[in-house]
């Protein structure tokens, strides 16, 4: 690891943590303008990253990939507490369910939606070095991967929301040995990730002008 180079490492991990935080505020957001308060009671609903800090998903595991220089990032933070039966009436539990659940990926699109606003801007402005090009450049594709990684109809990740509640019972006894398996076909075909991170990567910066 010596050649490894911290500014690359913290350019990369401190975004990360702030794409983290603000994935699990949105979460607890969401659930508290339904009616639930129990993100907030228990101090998650703030974009302070130290709350959302898991120990494997926010630090061991995203700093062993930045240090062993692989091509390929992504981690998770704590769950946010959600009590669905804490909705205010009329908020059935499945729909409530699903949009507290896609509240987390939808920021992380927002926020990808930024960054690459901010290279246009660098781009029509002539503004910024290599360095803040390429930050933001990374910025956007973390977050686009932070929100397929989500997406995916695999539990405990938010796209396992997207199920039937019946399928979703079934399956989260398993969850576990589920996202394990996943973590490992993931790191082992990159691709599963890599194809629709790259096409809505690109999508976003068409969407904001830059042709690529």
């Amino acid at each position: 690891m010596g050649d490894v180079s911290w500014s690359y490492v913290l350019g990369l991990y401190i975004p990360l943590v702030v794409s983290l935080s603000i994935h699990e505020w949105a979460h607890a957001m969401t659930a508290r303008l339904l009616g639930d308060p129990t993100a907030e009671e228990h101090g998650r609903l703030t974009l302070n990253p130290l709350p959302h800090l898991d120990l494997i998903g926010t630090v061991v595991l995203p700093l062993v990939i930045l240090l062993s220089r692989s091509p390929f990032l992504f981690g998770w933070a704590k769950p946010v507490p959600v009590d669905p039966t804490r909705f205010r009436k009329g908020v059935k539990i499945f729909p409530g369910m699903l949009l507290v659940s896609l509240a987390g990926p939808f920021s992380n699109l927002i926020l990808a939606f930024l960054f690459a606003l901010g290279l246009r801007l660098c781009d029509r402005f002539s503004w910024g070095n290599d360095a803040l090009i390429q930050g933001l450049f990374m910025g956007l594709v973390l977050n686009v991967l932070l929100a397929v990684f989500n997406l995916m109809p695999v539990p405990p990740l938010d796209g396992h929301r997207l199920l039937p509640p019946a399928v979703q019972r079934k399956l989260m006894p398993f969850s576990s040995v589920l996202f394990l398996v996943f973590l490992v076909a993931i790191y082992r075909f990159q691709g599963l990730l890599g194809a629709p991170v790259e096409f809505f990567s690109r999508g976003i910066l068409h969407l904001v002008g830059l042709v690529v």
